[in-house]
């Protein structure tokens, strides 16, 4: 499990140097953020298609130089491929490998230990849960999932 991405979060490189921070959709804020916004810890939650941005700093110099204004900053390529808001996968800090269409990594591995929301994925844990196990009892069947819980 990894730590929830929020707006305004962190972006690295190397996971030694802030590059930037994690900044809303573009062109325009994403509809729903705007009228509902999903709140991790008191920001706005990160998802596919906010935005990045970054000054391409690392430890040892620059990965890219920061896109001049005014286009808007690229979007996050790559989430969670079980949770969702909004209808987009869910963003996570390192080492989630969810990354930003810059290559950036979200979130800062020292400050990890202070956050209190994390995202995992299915089949993480080792544990399977009830209905895991109905689908994949209705996947072996070939059969609709309706029909196998019904048999239950």
């Amino acid at each position: 499990m990894f730590p929830a991405a929020r707006i305004t979060d962190p972006v690295t490189h190397d996971m030694l140097v802030p590059s930037g921070v994690i900044g809303p959709a573009a062109p325009a804020p994403c509809a729903f953020c705007a009228s509902a916004p999903v709140i991790i810890e008191g920001m706005p939650a990160a998802h596919v298609l906010c935005t990045v941005v970054c000054s391409g700093a690392v430890s040892a110099g620059i990965v890219h130089p920061p896109i001049p204004p005014p286009p808007p900053p690229p979007p996050i390529l790559i989430g969670s491929p079980s949770v969702f808001i909004h209808a987009m996968p869910a963003v996570r800090w390192v080492p989630s490998m969810d990354v930003g269409s810059c290559g950036c990594f979200f979130g800062s591995p020292a400050m990890a230990a202070m956050r209190t929301v994390f995202i995992g994925n299915v089949g993480m844990g080792g544990a399977v849960s009830t209905q895991g196990q109905a689908m994949q009892s209705a996947r072996e069947a070939a059969r609709p999932l309706c029909e196998v819980c019904s048999d239950e």
